[in-house]
C-alpha cells in the first residue's frame, strides 16, 4: 500500500522502518514501546503504516484487525 500526500508518502511499514519508529517513539512518550514490541507487531500480523517525507519517517501507526473489529495500537 502506498499513497502520496504532497511531498509525503504513506506506505506499509517494513522491518527497515523499526529503527526510525523506535527513535520517534522514544522522543514522543515517557514509556515508549521497545524494539521487541515493534518486531512482535510484524510477527503477529498487525497492520503498520508509516508516513515519510523526503525519505524520512515522520509518523507511524499500528492497527490490529480481526472478526469485524479493529483496535488502534499506536499512532505517533
Amino acid at each position: 500500500m502506498s499513497a502520496v500526500l504532497g511531498s509525503a508518502r504513506i506506505q506499509t511499514a517494513s522491518d527497515a522502518d523499526v529503527p526510525a519508529m523506535l527513535a520517534l517513539e522514544q522522543r514522543a512518550y515517557p514509556n515508549p514501546w521497545t524494539e521487541d514490541v515493534f518486531r512482535s507487531c510484524f510477527r503477529n500480523g498487525y497492520s503498520g503504516l508509516v508516513l515519510k517525507r523526503d525519505g524520512q519517517l515522520i509518523a507511524y501507526g499500528w492497527l490490529s484487525a480481526a472478526v469485524g473489529e479493529a483496535h488502534v495500537l499506536n499512532i505517533t
